[in-house]
């Protein structure tokens, strides 16, 4: 099949590369067009647009769907197919181009976790698993008619990269095969719509963690935001970031709730019900290290050393 692959980061790049594998014929590629920055005022482009041109893909930058000459250029490819990974919303005109139809990958079992931060979302929930689905794309967001769907589990240490190297491994099967299934003409369902939840654009203050919340919460927001942008608690107004943790069944005394001190060789941050340990961190300005070791350089002993509430 003839197709135009659109995405912008690295989980398009992971998809692109592997329908390139195959015998369809990617026939372009759209990605946002390249900011200019640095002192050089180098053209810095999107990952799946570096990966186009390493690869000598005809790219096509996207600055606004209001580009008349991007939509000729489109038409004039004469496509089968858009495949969709990770890009932004398509105007239903540039979605009528494709002969038959274009095609999103999203990383959740739809109709759960619409929208931009389906991974995220299911670690926040301590979801025990996930998935991948394709589905034709309309004009609503991630509600058209599903195609084919995988689901995998989430294990308990595994955090936003680690699933989301499960979403690229998954994902490229599941489009390829998506592509052959679309090819014999299957059958499509539509979503459930009593089964909608959402996954909307994180925002910077979901980051913080509140140690008057549950450690189980705090982990799995740890989990969430792991390795960027990272989940934080603030010490003397200094983001740490803290990068890994693990759950634990010592209950949490009253006067250690939003403290973080070394008990035995260990770094704990007090949370209501439970501690947490903390295993991996990076503190304001410095790289990421050992939370002991951080800790013990900072001079934080058993008596600890009380967070900022914000």
């Amino acid at each position: 099949m003839k197709i135009v692959f659109l995405g912008n980061p690295n989980v398009s790049v992971s998809i692109l590369s592997s329908l390139l594998k195959t015998e369809n014929d990617i026939v372009g590629v759209v990605s946002n067009s390249p900011k200019i920055s640095g002192r050089g005022l180098k053209k810095r482009y999107t990952p799946l647009g570096l990966y186009a041109i390493n690869k000598k893909l005809k790219l096509l930058c996207l600055s606004s769907f209001k580009d008349e000459k991007l939509y000729r250029a489109l038409k004039k490819l004469n496509p089968d197919l858009f495949i969709v990974v990770a890009f932004k919303i398509i105007p239903q005109k540039f979605l009528n181009i494709p002969k038959l139809g274009a095609i999103n990958l999203h990383a959740s079992l739809l109709p759960n976790y619409r929208g931009a931060s389906p991974i995220q979302y299911a670690l926040l929930n301590g979801d025990k698993k996930t998935g991948v689905t394709t589905f034709f794309m309309d004009d609503k967001i991630d509600n058209g008619k599903i195609i084919m769907q995988k689901e995998f589990k989430i294990n308990d240490n595994d955090n936003y990269a680690s699933l989301m190297k499960k979403v690229e491994s998954h994902g490229s099967d599941i489009v390829i095969k998506t592509i052959d299934n679309i090819a014999n003409n299957a059958k499509y369902q539509q979503q459930d719509e009593s089964n909608i939840s959402y996954a909307p654009k994180i925002q910077k203050e979901m980051l913080l963690i509140n140690c008057f919340e549950n450690s189980n919460t705090n982990h799995n927001k740890v989990r969430a935001f792991a390795p960027i942008p990272g989940a934080f608690v603030k010490i003397n107004n200094k983001r740490l970031k803290i990068l890994k943790t693990r759950k634990t069944s010592i209950s949490s005394l009253k006067e250690n709730i939003s403290k973080i001190f070394i008990k035995k060789n260990k770094v704990f941050i007090g949370c209501s019900e439970r501690l947490l340990e903390l295993l991996e961190v990076q503190f304001e300005g410095k790289k990421k290290m050992n939370a002991l070791s951080w800790a013990r350089g900072q001079i934080i002993g058993s008596k600890g050393v009380i967070l900022n509430e914000s």
